[in-house]
């Protein structure tokens, strides 16, 4: 075979291989496979009587493996949809309890990358706060690869480097402004 054609056929096979297009077909079978367990009518109706009685074993296996299957993959389904729950929920009290224990200096640093809308910005890399929020994971010196502007002040560091925040973060923060409440005057 040349190798378009395998690149075609796999484009075809593709679509069928991801998660929810599995599950589909295999919903699909078992309704079939229900159907033709429990509506045996269902053959005399379309004129089928001769291949129903001679294939009764392979309907009866179908049913319960595509049954098995359908379960099995529900299970599997309302699983990952509980964890990511949980896991969501927990993040979220991690988040809490973290920024809940932060000094206003820090939330200072931490307010620029909301009030600028970016997960850049460069900081001096010597200043000790820049240190305490890497240290607590918060923050981290950027890689090479930009995303998104960068904020650079006009007057900019002499030991200067891009820090980054973690998504995760800034969403929450972004969702969550009474987090900087510390930072107003009463």
């Amino acid at each position: 075979m040349k190798p378009e054609t395998i690149a075609d056929i796999a484009k075809l096979i593709r679509p069928f291989l991801q998660a929810r297009a599995v599950f589909i077909v295999i919903l699909v079978l078992t309704i079939a496979f229900w159907a033709a367990f429990f509506f045996p009518q269902l053959f005399t109706y379309l004129g089928l009587d001769a291949w129903q009685t001679s294939n009764t074993t392979f309907i009866g296996l179908g049913f319960i493996i595509t049954s098995l299957i359908l379960i099995i993959a529900l299970f599997i389904i309302i699983t990952n949809w509980i964890s990511s729950k949980a896991r969501t929920k927990r993040n979220t009290r991690e988040f809490q309890d973290l920024l809940d224990n932060l000094t206003p200096s820090e939330l200072i640093y931490l307010a620029q990358f909301i009030e600028y809308k970016t997960l850049q910005v460069e900081f001096n890399e010597t200043d000790p706060v820049v240190g305490l929020l890497c240290g607590k994971e918060l923050i981290y010196p950027s890689i090479n690869v930009r995303i998104g502007p960068v904020v650079r002040f006009h007057n900019s560091y002499p030991n200067g480097q891009i820090y980054e925040m973690t998504p995760e973060l800034h969403s929450y923060l972004t969702t969550h402004p009474e987090v900087f409440s510390k930072l107003r005057k009463p």
